[in-house]
C-alpha cells in the first residue's frame, strides 16, 4: 500500500500511521452476515485522495458487494481496482502467490539489480502533493462480545445494531483515527471490525 501509495500520489507514509487490521478475528457470525447482505469480506489495501487534497489509507477488511471487480477475487490470485480522473476505473487481476508467480518476481529483482535499474518516482516531483488524514469517516460493521469492547469505537452515527445472547454488532459510522487509536485492542479482543461501504 506504501509504495503503491508513492507510485501513485507522490508522498511516503510511516507504517506506523496507517491503520492496518487482519481477518484473523473473522467469525462464522461475520461470515453470515456477509451472506444475508449478499456481500462478501476481501482483505482490502486502500488508498484514496478525497476533497481538499488530503489523502487516507487503511488495510482492513471490507464487506465487498457484487457489483464490485473484486468481489470474484479468490484464493491465491490478487486484484487491483485503479480509479483515474480522466478513464474511470481500470482493474488487473493475477496470482499473487504460489510458486511460479513468486520465482517469477524474484527473477525480476535480481535481472534489475544486475543491470543496476533504479525506479523513479516521478509523482515525488509534483509542485502541490496530497496531505495524508485519518480524519475521515467509514461506515463499518463491528461485531463484539462486551460492553467495554462495545465502547473502543465511537459512532458518530450508529445505522443498524443487533444484540443478542451470543451475538452482538453495530453498522455505524467511525473515523479512521478511532479504528487507529484503538488497533492493539480491536486485534487482541474477541470482536471484528470491517469498512461496510455504501455501494
Amino acid at each position: 500500500l506504501i509504495i503503491v501509495t508513492v507510485h501513485a500520489f507522490g508522498i511516503y507514509v510511516a507504517p506506523e500511521k496507517i491503520f492496518t487490521y487482519g481477518i484473523s478475528n473473522m467469525n462464522d457470525d461475520d461470515i453470515r452476515f456477509a451472506n444475508e447482505k449478499e456481500r462478501r469480506f476481501k482483505l482490502v489495501a486502500h488508498v484514496e485522495k478525497i476533497a481538499d487534497n488530503k489523502l487516507i489509507m487503511c488495510v482492513m477488511p471490507q464487506l465487498i458487494s457484487r457489483n464490485k471487480y473484486i468481489y470474484s477475487v479468490e484464493d491465491e490470485f490478487n486484484g487491483v481496482v485503479i480509479k483515474g480522473l480522466f478513464y474511470d476505473k481500470q482493474f488487473m487481476f493475477g496470482r499473487g502467490a504460489g510458486g511460479y508467480p513468486t520465482g517469477s518476481a524474484v527473477l525480476s529483482d535480481i535481472t534489475a539489480c544486475l543491470y543496476d535499474y533504479k525506479y523513479e518516482y516521478k509523482k515525488r516531483n509534483d509542485s502541490v502533493l496530497p496531505t495524508y488524514t485519518t480524519e475521515h469517516t467509514f461506515r463499518v460493521y463491528f461485531r463484539y462480545k462486551t460492553a467495554e469492547q462495545r465502547n473502543l469505537l465511537n459512532f458518530s452515527k450508529v445505522r443498524e445494531q443487533y444484540s443478542s445472547e451470543e451475538y452482538n454488532y453495530i453498522v455505524g459510522d467511525v473515523t479512521i483515527s478511532n479504528l487507529k487509536a484503538h488497533q492493539e485492542e480491536l486485534r487482541t479482543a474477541d470482536c471484528f471490525v470491517a469498512a461496510y461501504p455504501f455501494d
